[in-house]
């Protein structure tokens, strides 16, 4: 599943349904080096799976992060840029 997800990411796709053609044609197949190759709902299911359990935990990151970034610009001194750098207002 893992390299028939990575073989997406690097032709562009992003979309899980983008594998069909790769199920129908050998030598996309053989392409990818893949011996089978899964179904687009089949990786989506397991790859919910694999992953619900990491969501709670980057969620919380991501709102950490944030909220640390916004106490960050109300304590920053405004800048303004210009030609060659950075000077303060």
């Amino acid at each position: 599943m893992l390299k028939a997800i990575a073989g997406l990411l690097y032709l562009g796709e992003s979309d899980f349904e983008a594998i069909e053609p790769f199920r129908q044609n050998r030598l996309r197949r053989e392409a990818l080096d893949l011996g089978k190759v899964p179904s687009g709902a089949w990786m989506c299911q397991r790859l919910d799976a694999k992953t619900s359990p990491l969501r709670e935990l980057t969620d919380a990151l991501s709102a950490r992060v944030l909220f640390a970034k916004g106490q960050q610009q109300e304590t920053e001194v405004p800048r303004a840029k210009t030609a060659d750098k950075f000077q303060e207002v």
